[in-house]
């Protein structure tokens, strides 16, 4: 099998695995994000913008940001960036779940 048939049927897998498991995915973080500041911190947590960014963004300190992404590592629903040690992305869009993101709150 070549790396192009092998990379689409990882895909393939990846998104059965999303459709067998989304209730329990949406579950879980309609528990975690208990508000609509951290649903938009997740939201915005797409391995692109430091945890100062995102802070800035919101208007909430940097240490906020650095705890609740700790947490999130160890319930795992963001993913640390290889490249880039600190900074995560999150698993899923919250609008692939149906779960609303306020821009401000």
């Amino acid at each position: 099998m070549n790396d192009e048939r092998v990379l689409q049927k990882l895909e393939e897998i990846a998104q059965w695995l999303k459709l067998q498991n989304r209730s329990l995915v949406k579950a879980l973080l309609e528990e975690v994000l208990d508000s609509d500041r951290d649903k938009l911190i997740y939201h915005l947590s797409d391995g692109e913008r430091s945890s100062t960014d995102i802070a800035r963004e919101v208007g909430v300190s940097q240490p906020t940001v650095s705890n609740l992404w700790r947490r999130w590592r160890r319930l795992g629903i963001v993913l640390e960036r290889p490249d880039i040690p600190g900074r995560v992305r999150k698993l899923c869009g919250l609008e692939e779940l149906d779960i609303d993101v306020l821009r401000t709150f």
